[in-house]
Parts: structure tokens; sequence; C-alpha cells
């Protein structure tokens, strides 16, 4: 029987060179998906792909576990021993419900109440709606789960503070941003994490800022939507530029590293330069670590400048799981209906088909009697379901009615 699994790799348990090897990018979502399809592993699913982590959300057979886990393994070249060695499954039903709704609400992320984390969900569930990946189960959890993110940033004060990785980030280099009068920033991609970047240096007073993209049209609408100064250039400027910078952002996707070491060796300037890695798979080379003058910070670094604001945002956690249970709650009550309204459904339809295909003296039972006969058996069933003492019970009846009529059908 199918039921809500989990395939799950975070930053809680694989540093950032393993994150960035299992990374999805939209090329390689399609390349899941379509064989996904093809083998029929999976009845629905959607991949969540961050800086942090990547979760693969499925609707599926546990029996099937072994499949995925193989799939992943063929679609980032990797062994099948090592996709089952990083990544945890989480199959208890129960425990995979959870576990989602508070990954979806911001309770498992590296930013306590990451308010960046529900636009990455939102494109996620899109992505995997153009694909046609997601069903009804998901389509309903995803709704349940952003009507409690909404009601959290409401009722709460879990979503303010640092809340999310831009503002972790620029929050982490203000020590360093307050050395300079007038320092220097580029940030490099121009994304919704680029954007975001912008908007809080910004905040803090940049003024000296340039954004490299390999489009330029959008930074310049933005700078000039916010009438403030600011220089655009192309992607392809930064390596003659790279030095002309104080602090750098990179928060672009590229499957090969924008900054190199290659780049470092010929640095001419005498004092430091902060480069800060925002991107998954990682786009600056983390040897350059090694050149004197540079210091390159990356996704674990932030951690460590969070945790002031997980103090702050620790008094909300009991609210915001009381409302994540509630809206969870609401989601098994669903999911219990659909199941039930399904399986009458199914059975309504075997018991016109072997009703209505019966011989009774040489003739065709009539449709009102044939009507009136299937509507009782339905009745007896829905009577005899809702006399089920508890929830195993009434999981017998489902399952054992569902199995008969599975099995007819393959004896067909």
């Amino acid at each position: 029987m199918n039921q809500l699994i989990v395939f799950s790799l975070t930053f809680q348990e694989a540093q950032v060179c393993i994150r960035e090897k299992f990374s999805f990018d939209d090329a390689n979502i399609r390349t899941f998906d379509m064989a996904a399809k093809s083998r029929g592993i999976m009845q629905e699913w959607m991949i969540l792909s961050t800086c942090n982590r990547t979760e693969v959300v499925a609707w599926m057979s546990p029996k099937q576990i072994a499949a995925v886990i193989q799939l992943l393994a063929e679609v980032k070249h990797v062994a099948f021993g090592e996709v089952h060695k990083v990544f945890r499954v989480i199959r208890e039903q129960e425990n995979s419900l959870q576990y989602f709704g508070e990954v979806a609400v911001g309770l498992r992320s590296q930013i306590l109440g990451d308010a960046h984390l529900i636009n990455q969900l939102k494109r996620a569930y899109a992505f995997a709606c153009r694909e046609e990946t997601v069903g009804p189960y998901l389509h309903r959890l995803i709704q349940f789960l952003f009507s409690a993110n909404k009601r959290i940033a409401n009722e709460t004060g879990f979503k303010r503070h640092v809340s999310s990785v831009p503002h972790a980030a620029v929050e982490m280099v203000s020590d360093y941003l307050s050395i300079f009068s007038s320092p220097n920033v580029a940030v490099v991609g121009f994304g919704q994490m680029g954007e975001q970047l912008v908007r809080h240096l910004l905040s803090r007073g940049v003024r000296k800022l340039t954004v490299y993209n390999r489009s330029v049209s959008k930074a310049i609408g933005f700078f000039q939507s916010k009438c403030v100064q600011g220089e655009v250039r192309e992607l392809a400027e930064l390596g003659d530029r790279l030095f002309f910078h104080d602090i750098v952002f990179s928060a672009i996707h590229s499957s090969e590293p924008l900054i190199t070491r290659q780049m470092v060796m010929t640095r001419q300037r005498t004092d430091f330069t902060m480069i800060v890695d925002l991107s998954m798979p990682r786009t600056i080379d983390p040897h350059i670590n090694e050149h004197h003058g540079v210091i390159c910070l990356s996704m674990d670094h932030i951690r460590e400048a969070t945790e002031e604001a997980k103090k702050c945002k620790v008094s909300s956690v009991g609210d915001v799981k009381r409302i994540l249970v509630e809206y969870l709650r609401d989601y098994l009550a669903w999911r219990e209906d659909y199941r039930y309204l399904g399986i009458l459904k199914l059975l309504k339809e075997y018991l016109f088909q072997t009703k209505g295909g019966s011989q009774n003296n040489g003739k065709m039972p009539m449709r009102g009697e044939l009507e009136k006969e299937v509507h009782t058996i339905l009745k007896q069933f829905v009577v005899l379901v809702k006399k089920a003492e508890d929830t195993a019970e009434k999981e017998f009846y489902l399952n054992s009615v569902h199995e008969i009529i599975r099995s007819e059908k393959a004896k067909r």
C-alpha cells in the first residue's frame, strides 16, 4: 500500500561538499522524472533542492525504496551504496508527515524559520506540477502547508529577526563591512537569493554595489525601480574585476566554479578580500582559502552566525508546532476520507461490472434492480466501516476490499 516516504539529505548530516554532489537543478529533476515515470516506481513525487538540503517527497509503496535510491544514484552518477549511505529514508507515515511539515515551515532550517524556504518550496511544487509528477495526495498536503506557513507568519514571531540565508549571510559579514567607510561589494547572480542579498545590503547602507549576471536587464530594472544607484555588469566581466571589490557574494547556479584558484593567483591587492559562496553546487573553488589575503566562507559558516537569532525565535517554536499539528491533523482526516471514498468508488464500479455481467435465468438484470442491489451492498459496507471500534479495524476492512478488487482485476 502506498504511503508518504521522504528521502532526505540535509546540512545536519552532511557537509557542503556532500550536499553539492547531490543537489538537483532543473535538468537533473527532469532526468529523474522521466526515468521514474517510465519505471513506475512512485505514484506521486516532488524534489526540493536548496543550498542546505535535497528532499525527495513521494507517495509510493515501501517496496520501491531501493528502486528510488538506485535512480538517485544513476542521475548523480554514483554508486548505489553512496546514496544509501548519505540519504536518510523516513518511511513511517506519522514520522514522514511530521518531518516534511517541519521542513516546510522552517523548523528544520539552518536559519530557524527561514523565510526564503517557502519560496523555494513553491518553486519546487510549481515545477512538479508542470512535470505532472504530483497528484491529489501531494497537492493537498502542499496546500495545507502553505496555509500553515501563512498563519505562522501572521500569529507568531517565527519569521522575524534573521529570517533567510541572504539575511544571515549579510549579518555574518557585518563586522567586516563596518571596517570600511564605503565598502565595495559585489553580488554574483540575480535570482531570488541574489535579489534578497542586494536588498539586505542596501538596507545596511551599502552604496558601492555591483551585480554580475548572465542577463543584466532584471538587475537594471530593480535599481531603477528603487531609485538607487547600482552598477550592473555581464558575468563574463567578473574575472577581470574580481578584486576591485572588498566583499563578493556568489548566489548563482553553475556546474563549474566561477571563481578559481588561478584567478586568485593574479591578485594584486595588499588587503583582504572576503568571498561568500551561497551557491549549490559551490561556484567558488574552496582552495582559494590557501591564498594569503582571501577569506572564503560557505554555507557551513552561516550556522555559527545564526545562533543569536535562533535564541530569539525559540520562544515561538511551541506555537509553530501547535499550528502545524492542526494542519497536519486536518490533512490526515482529508486523506482518510479521500481513500475511503476512493475505495467506495472502486467497489461500486466492481459491483456494477460483476453483477451486471452475471446471468439470471439467461437474462441480464434490469438497470433499476441492479442499482438497488449495488446500493444495498454499498450501504452495508459503509455501516460496517462506521461500526469499526478503532482505526486498525477500519483499515482492515478498507484494505481487504481493495485487495479483493485488485486480485479480481488481475485475474481478468
